[in-house]
């Protein structure tokens, strides 16, 4: 049997799933021992995550960290990423068990991702154990089978595949397979990095990686995968793409939703306003802003819920503080805590100046946004000219479009964020091209399964970069 195989059955075995060098099933587990960092001798933890199979997206998810020989009748916080999740006393014998679950799993409510991100135990004198060695790498023992299926983009109609990343011994491989695409060669990207091609014989292919380097079809895996956008593409149009992570509905699959709340002058400054706003995201990150204007210059304190989580510097009298559950950008603040139903306070000192309570926003419920930016000529075409158009619901439908004119003959990259989205095309004759993205898949459209505000949009063609935008946060 060779290697794809047995990552197909091993996934089998685990979930109890139909096997098939195509099968479109997204699964994970993970099991991976936590790196003792602390001076507890002895001290030992498991972490667990298990999700997919034949429900899909809807199947119940579990979460689990057991701990065992720790200080009896002490307290443990368990964090990932950074927030804290739960605090638990240990046994007279030292065993501690966190439990969380999603989709009718039993356990703490599990709305967050573990997976790809810093889980560890704590306690008063600090951390104790992690599921990261110091060198980043997972300890030994470890076993992760991650099997996710790529979307077509529409680019293809029918195209189909799926990405499968299996840990174990210390040995990693990664697969990618494809189907019902021309035949043809095709590049595989990896958070839009190149790492290999593809080539599809009878509508079907595949490209294996593996980092024990015993095969001679496989190629090195000498990068990390998981969690990494899939896309796989012909030419510089995007044909499959996909997150390497197993969908979870409530972990890493949500409604997304926002909620706006107007923040209350209090009197101090007549002048003085202000909103909030709580947003979670379609990959159930959450992000909180709180904007302010119309001060004096200077540094005001946002308090919420009577603790100061952050502050805003005002030039030309505003200012704005962004906090984000997965804080990966320069002057994000990371959200370890829920806002939602808390006061929060603006203000410098013991003076408040803004005043209100942060709404709890409902799944599907967003703000109405129809926006235009301002399109920037970058020079390299003087002629070049552009619009881009960016729409959402009242129930968070959006749509995205994205319109080049006076550009030269042929084709160029729409990179969003610095991922290629798609190809727009200038065909000859004409000297406009334009691309279509909806978030509902509507015949003709791209799949918007990205929120592009705040990254930079750019029309391009290899280094050549024509056009910019940035759609406001």
């Amino acid at each position: 049997m060779n290697r794809s195989a047995m990552v197909a059955a091993s996934v089998a075995m685990v979930f109890g799933i139909a096997t098939g060098a195509f099968a479109q099933i997204s699964a994970s587990r993970q099991t991976i021992p936590m790196f003792l960092e602390g001076p507890a001798a002895g001290l030992a933890a498991r972490m667990q995550f298990i999700c997919g199979g034949g429900s899909g997206a809807t199947a119940p998810a579990r979460f689990a960290v057991l701990v065992k020989r720790a200080t009896p009748a002490t307290a443990l916080t368990l964090s990932v990423g950074g927030i804290p999740r739960a605090t638990a006393m240990t046994s007279r014998s030292g065993t501690v068990r966190f439990f969380f679950g999603a989709n009718g799993a039993p356990g703490q409510p599990l709305d967050f991702d573990p997976r790809g991100r810093t889980v560890e135990v704590e306690d008063a004198r600090g951390t104790l154990l992690s599921n990261t060695r110091p060198d980043g790498g997972n300890p030994a023992g470890t076993r992760i089978v991650e099997r996710v299926r790529l979307v077509s983009t529409g680019a293809i109609a029918g195209a189909s595949g799926n990405a499968r990343l299996r840990e174990r011994h210390g040995e990693r491989d990664f697969d990618v397979e494809v189907e019902d695409v021309p035949d043809g060669v095709y590049t595989l990207l990896v958070d839009t990095v190149e790492r290999g091609t593809i080539t599809v014989t009878a509508g079907k292919g595949e490209i294996e990686f593996s980092s024990g380097g015993d095969d001679a079809d496989e190629l090195p895996l000498d990068f990390d995968p998981l969690g990494a956008l899939i896309q796989v593409a012909q030419g510089s149009t995007i044909v499959l793409s996909g997150t390497l992570l197993a969908d979870a509905t409530g972990v890493n699959v949500c409604t997304p939703s926002e909620s706006t709340t107007v923040l209350a002058n209090v009197g101090a400054d007549p002048d003085a306003s202000g909103r909030a706003r709580f947003r979670v995201r379609d990959d159930c990150d959450r992000q909180f802003e709180v904007e302010i204007e119309d001060l004096p210059i200077g540094t005001y304190d946002v308090v919420v819920g009577g603790v100061v989580r952050g502050a805003i510097e005002l030039v030309d009298h505003e200012g704005e503080i962004e906090f984000e559950t997965d804080a990966d950008e320069p002057g994000e603040v990371l959200l370890d805590f829920d806002p939602t139903g808390q006061t929060i306070e603006i203000r410098q000192g013991a003076t408040v100046f803004l005043s209100s309570t942060v709404g709890n926003p409902e799944p599907g419920t967003c703000d109405q946004i129809d926006v235009e930016p301002t399109v920037t000529n970058t020079g390299a075409d003087p002629d070049a000219d552009g619009k881009v158009r960016f729409r959402q619901d009242t129930n968070c439908d959006r749509d995205l479009r994205v319109e080049a004119e006076d550009l030269g003959v042929g084709d160029y990259e729409l990179v969003v964020g610095g991922v290629v989205r798609g190809t727009l095309t200038v065909p000859a004759g004409d000297n406009k091209g334009e691309l279509e993205f909806d978030s509902t898949r509507e015949e003709s459209k791209l799949l918007l399964d990205f929120d592009p505000r705040g990254a930079l949009i750019e029309v391009r063609q290899g280094a050549t970069v024509f056009l910019t935008a940035t759609i406001p946060n």
